[in-house]
């Protein structure tokens, strides 16, 4: 039976060298060069490999080498070279399916947009940390309990390692669905199926009292800290919008009062690329005016006129936010933008009885799986969280309508 092992070639001019993978039949030694690079810190002073990560990728080509040759007929008959023609043939022909899966994620990475592109882009990051080279199908169930307890011994916390494992499994479900059809499975492994990703554990919800909020409408400070309240407010004024969505609000999003646009977090995993209409109530409406783009402008907001880029208006935003707590001491030392999307929820559900469907919905969330159906047929009356809407802001502000 052919033996495969990895050994190191020769030094290269530029100080490193490349990984073969050693083939040995009847008798016979030749050598099959690969895509992996070490310099001399990764071996043992014999020429060892000794980077953990390079003797992963190494056994898992060599298991991938092993399962071609098996389905190679007549290898007995075969000398070494043929052999090694043979297991060219089978490696390059897609007999046995190869698929760069990092390349494959910065494919569907670069089409994302604001937080969620950050997200997956650190996630993926992680995993280049723990694999340097990775092939689709060596994403098995022991690679990604080693690649957890990996994350583990890192000190990433649990909600750390949810985040990054589910990132993964999204994109890694992604390739099984493009790849594998009813005909062909292409790609065999099914790591998540076991429960290896963690659930986020609870964490602090960032809500405000109603009286914070109204404290908040009357604060009076300098320009940037009046802009950042403003922003918080014109926020739960649109349920909680989203800060890049309200980056990118255009004028035609606007129609007859009422806001429609697809929220950009939730877009690509919903059938409805999570479109979501809201009325714009008459507090709203101020502070649109207030900060209106001009005619010739397409978006409906001035924010891309005081910030070339999203990031650099959230971080604005927030560290003015936090400032505001000069002028009432009651305020949180951590508040930001995104209270006001959890203070509204809070405030709908145990203030004004609004029941959690109608909550769900106003928050523009991802259907979970046994909705997701459902909401292909049913067509969607907005009018519910627009009376939700009224009903919150009334609560607070005490206004009549």
């Amino acid at each position: 039976m052919a033996t495969l092992k990895a050994v190191v070639d020769h030094r290269k001019a530029d100080g490193t060298y490349n990984v073969k993978i050693r083939l040995t039949h009847n008798r016979k030694a030749l050598y099959i060069p690969t895509e992996l690079y070490i310099t001399e810190r990764q071996m043992t002073r014999s020429k060892k490999i000794k980077d953990p990560n390079i003797v992963s990728a190494t056994d898992s080509l060599i298991d991938e080498m092993r399962k071609a040759i098996v389905s190679i007929k007549h290898v007995e008959q075969m000398d070494c070279s043929q052999l090694r023609e043979a297991l060219h043939r089978k490696m390059s022909e897609g007999e046995v399916f190869r698929l760069d899966f990092f390349e494959y994620a910065d494919s569907k990475i670069e089409k994302m947009t604001g937080n969620t592109r950050i997200t997956y882009r650190t996630s993926f990051n992680r995993l280049k940390k723990f694999r340097s080279v990775l092939d689709v199908n060596d994403i098995d169930y022991r690679f990604i309990t080693s690649f957890k307890a990996y994350l583990e011994n890192e000190g990433i916390a649990n909600n750390g390692i949810s985040v990054y494992l589910s990132k993964i499994k999204h994109i890694f479900n992604l390739a099984k669905e493009e790849y594998n059809d009813d005909d062909i499975v292409r790609i065999k492994t099914s790591p998540f199926k076991r429960g290896v990703v963690p659930s986020e554990e609870a964490t602090e919800h960032k809500i405000l009292s109603v009286e914070q909020v109204r404290r908040i409408s009357t604060i009076n400070g300098d320009k940037s800290e009046n802009f950042a309240r403003d922003m918080f407010l014109l926020s739960f004024y649109l349920i909680g919008i989203n800060g890049v969505d309200l980056y990118n609000l255009k004028k035609d999003n606007v129609k007859d009062g009422v806001l429609t646009y697809n929220r950009q977090k939730t877009k690509s995993r919903r059938q409805d690329k999570a479109l979501i209409s809201i009325k714009i109530e008459p507090e709203a409406a101020a502070l649109i005016d207030k900060y209106s783009s001009d005619d010739k402008d397409e978006y409906l907001l001035n924010l891309h006129r005081r910030y070339s880029l999203y990031s650099t208006m959230r971080t604005s935003i927030n560290l003015f936010l936090k400032r505001l707590r000069q002028y009432d001491k009651t305020l949180p030392n951590d508040l930001f933008y995104y209270y006001a999307r959890h203070t509204w929820a809070t405030i709908a559900y145990n203030d004004c009885g609004i029941d959690m469907q109608t909550i769900h919905e106003a928050l523009n969330h991802a259907s979970d799986a046994n909705m997701k159906i459902t909401d292909v047929y049913v067509k969607k009356d907005f009018t519910r969280i627009w009376e939700a809407n009224r009903k919150v802001i009334d609560f607070v502000f005490g206004n009549k309508h």
